[in-house]
């Protein structure tokens, strides 16, 4: 059976980003511990620069579903950001006790992965106050150019000229320190960016001319992260960074084409998606426990490791939130 609704894309989405944040995290396991010059290595940036998409995708997703609403403050700050910092600490206890590293500075530091709660919890502080923008086209207009100008399109081409004119490094900082806006800026513009992707009907030349673009960028990723390692002659994650332009765009034209094709839903899709948040908190804990017990994308030829060992590491996760999800109470709520 499947159901059919004009927010269907959006879980599609949810299981295409988790599925993607377990294939990337399972390729760089051992991304930054080999040479660069090694045949591996290159089969490693294939496989991630596949996936550098989906946090874009879970920003723009929060932005089309919560910009059409009216929310008070107040039920940010009692019902979803409570829910994050809970999952956070816990998930950072787990973490950390299980590489008996557990103080109140790792507990806060948390795991490299859960990064994205407390990003999640300024996200939110910010959306009663974007809801009132979004009101207006042609403020939401004005403000996301804004916003990818100043918090993406800067920051990153700053970045770039550091990486490409060293010798300038001094008058580059001090003009990124100027514009350092992206901690703010960055968030908006996905924000917006999704709301916009989500309200708009683009014209049948827009859609091929945004998955061309999405294809290019799918395609410089890989290839540019290659050449930037071998002049930097260490690994490079420039054009890794998620508000990197080639990221960009494709996560832009996945979006489009999931919400022009993908309007029917499945169920056993539907359940899996209800799934993705808890894979997304559990999948790096699978990763290290397999590592250690000898199991990583070295093992064998990553050629066809990395697509395998992910779809076990996925499937683990999805049972694992799966099992967690039926416990009364709190399953749903740390999962």
């Amino acid at each position: 059976m499947e159901t059919k609704n004009k927010t269907a894309y959006f879980e599609w989405l949810r299981l295409f980003a988790a599925g993607a944040v377990v294939l990337m995290h399972t390729a760089a396991n051992r991304w930054l511990s080999i040479s660069h010059t090694v045949p591996e290595w290159e089969v490693l940036t294939w496989w991630d620069s596949l996936v550098r998409w989906p946090v874009p995708i879970f920003i723009m997703i929060t932005g089309a579903l919560f910009l059409p609403r009216k929310t008070e403050l107040k039920g940010m700050l009692t019902r979803y950001i409570p829910r994050m910092a809970v999952c956070f600490l816990l998930w950072s206890a787990v973490y950390n006790l299980y590489s008996g590293e557990l103080t109140l500075q790792t507990l806060a530091s948390g795991h490299y992965h859960l990064w994205y709660l407390p990003f999640l919890c300024g996200v939110y502080l910010m959306l009663p106050f974007l809801q009132k923008i979004a009101e207006d086209d042609a403020l939401t207009d004005q403000l996301l150019a804004v916003s990818l100008v100043i918090g993406v399109l800067i920051p990153w081409l700053v970045k770039l000229g550091l990486f490409l004119l060293p010798e300038q490094s001094a008058l580059l900082q001090t003009l990124s320190g100027m514009l350092n806006y992206s901690f703010f800026f960055d968030h908006i513009g996905l924000l917006l960016l999704g709301h916009k992707l989500h309200k708009t009907a683009l014209t049948p030349m827009q859609r091929r001319t945004l998955y061309a673009l999405g294809l290019l960028g799918l395609s410089v990723t890989g290839c540019a992260t290659v050449w930037a390692t071998y002049r930097a002659e260490f690994q490079s994650s420039l054009f890794f960074d998620f508000c990197a332009p080639n990221n960009l765009f494709a996560a832009a034209a996945l979006f489009i084409f999931a919400k022009q094709h993908l309007t029917a839903l499945p169920i056993p899709v539907a359940a899996l998606a209800k799934c993705s948040f808890g894979i997304y908190l559990s999948h790096a804990l699978v990763i290290e426990l397999l590592s250690d017990w000898g199991y990583h994308v070295l093992t064998w030829d990553p050629v066809w490791s990395v697509p395998v060992l992910s779809l076990v590491v996925f499937a683990i996760s999805a049972a694992f939130t799966a099992v967690v999800r039926r416990i009364p109470g709190i399953g749903k709520f740390l999962t």
